[in-house]
């Protein structure tokens, strides 16, 4: 009879174990949430001394430090914003006087960073884009060309935001056959393409705060064309209140996106996959290059747009 009472003692004093079946069990939100924070501190150790942006972003940086900035990161992203014109990178020397790039500036990063000025808050800097790119012909930068056109769909959306924040009512997005392509032919775009196609559409969704119909058809078209990159599927599942568990579990693999040190060209071969289509020369390791760590942007903004905080 006393052992039985001193056992009962030890167990209700939580002194001898117990089934612990109920905290094996972690929420996947959870866990991303506690991995995306490790990301996000080891992020900062691979950051340019001198600007402060990431290290492997070259004269990709307007358009990739965007994310960056949106997931957490610390970066100045408006190092790039001179009066409207956006420069690829923050101490504006990319372009072709050195022979880095064809222009000084492009589309990708005014359709990156259009949620950077939106959560700015300020009409000031939105009025600036507007300006600059109506004074110099729609394009991004310098010379005029294909690669730093800005087609009407991306200065439309920035045309909103401005109304917005000026406390106006912005004309509501309509069903246009071709609104993301500047009157091509719509098709179902793959690569880069497909990339900022996607990223056109999340702008207009959070800053808009809501989708035509086909805006969630050609999510969707996206999201099934690719149904490994969590970008897509993250977007698609945002605005429609889809199952992100898919994504999750894709975020959570180790072996491509590490939580205990940065992920690396021996991880896969390029820094930012959500750019590129689901193919081995991309997405698969590089283990015969020289070794490079990556800030894992790619990882960081498909998480946080799961996470609900973007």
């Amino acid at each position: 009879m006393r052992l039985i009472i001193f056992t009962f003692l030890l167990t209700a004093c939580g002194w001898l174990p117990k089934d612990h079946k109920e905290h094996d069990t972690v929420n996947p939100i959870d866990a991303l949430r506690a991995k995306r924070d490790k990301v996000l501190s080891l992020s900062k150790t691979n950051l340019d001394s001198e600007t402060g942006w990431p290290l492997d972003v070259s004269c990709d940086g307007l358009t990739l430090t965007a994310p960056y900035v949106l997931a957490g990161g610390p970066s100045d992203w408006f190092k790039a914003d001179v009066n409207g014109h956006l420069y690829r990178d923050a101490l504006h020397q990319c372009g072709p006087a050195n022979g880095t790039s064809t222009t000084t500036g492009s589309q990708d990063g005014y359709i990156t960073g259009a949620l950077v000025f939106w959560r700015r808050h300020d009409a000031s800097p939105v009025s600036d884009v507007l300006n600059f790119l109506a004074s110099n012909s729609n394009y991004a930068g310098d010379p005029h060309n294909g690669t730093s056109l800005v087609t009407s769909p991306v200065v439309n959306t920035y045309k909103i935001m401005l109304a917005l924040l000026q406390g106006q009512t912005p004309p509501k997005p309509v069903d246009d056959p071709t609104p993301y392509q500047s009157g091509q032919q719509l098709t179902i775009l793959t690569g880069f393409r497909a990339h900022l196609l996607v990223w056109q559409i999340l702008d207009r969704g959070v800053i808009y705060g809501a989708l035509n119909d086909l805006e969630y058809q050609l999510l969707k078209d996206q999201a099934e064309r690719q149904p490994r990159n969590v970008f897509y599927t993250a977007v698609y599942n945002k605005f429609t209140k889809g199952d992100q568990s898919q994504g999750i579990a894709l975020l959570m693999d180790e072996s491509m996106f590490p939580s205990d040190q940065l992920a690396s060209n021996q991880n896969k071969c390029v820094p930012y996959l959500w750019s590129t289509d689901d193919t081995p020369s991309d997405w698969a390791p590089c283990p015969n290059a020289t070794p490079q760590k990556y800030t894992s942007i790619d990882f960081l903004i498909a998480a946080s747009i799961i996470l609900g905080e973007i």
